[in-house]
């Protein structure tokens, strides 16, 4: 397994592994399979430039992928996925690791992320990995009913 980190000229694999995720844990994002297919390439590839989009491949299979945000707060992380035959493996951990790793490149001290309500799996997860529960999201745009989980690692420098 490699571990890549994708920019602007791979904005098409974004956009399929982005759907692909979206179709198959739809319960786990803001976002909808509807939504993105309506958005612009232009959107696709400002998002392919702005972010930090890793993606795990074994062989010619993307299995995971995930994105930083950077934002005036701090980088966020959003839009984890691993394809369901890879989870329970280290699939998660080395993205996760990827995201984790361009923060503190990037000088930042701290990461945060929201974790879907009813995502317990996710939130062990992050939590395994030291982050921690820092208060209450907002809803998700995909279903308004579940709210997320505001979680926040603090970075501590490799020295």
């Amino acid at each position: 397994m490699r571990i890549t980190r994708l920019g602007p000229e791979h904005w098409r694999q974004i956009r399929s592994v982005r759907l692909q995720a979206l179709r198959e844990s739809p319960d786990a994002f803001a976002s909808s399979v509807d939504e993105e297919l309506a958005r612009p390439d232009d959107w696709w590839i400002d998002g392919a430039t702005r972010l930090a989009w890793f993606v795990a491949e074994v062989g010619d299979e993307v299995v995971g992928v995930v994105a930083g945000l950077p934002t005036p707060e701090g980088p966020e992380v959003i839009s984890m996925w691993v394809e369901p035959g890879h989870r329970g493996t280290d699939v998660a951990d080395r993205l996760l690791q990827a995201v984790v790793d361009w923060a503190r490149e990037e000088g930042w001290g701290s990461l945060c992320l929201a974790v879907a309500g009813g995502n317990d799996r996710a939130r062990r997860f992050y939590e395994r990995a030291g982050f921690t529960v820092v208060g209450p999201g907002e809803p998700l745009r995909s279903r308004p009913e579940v709210c997320t989980t505001e979680m926040r690692l603090v970075l501590e420098s490799e020295d």
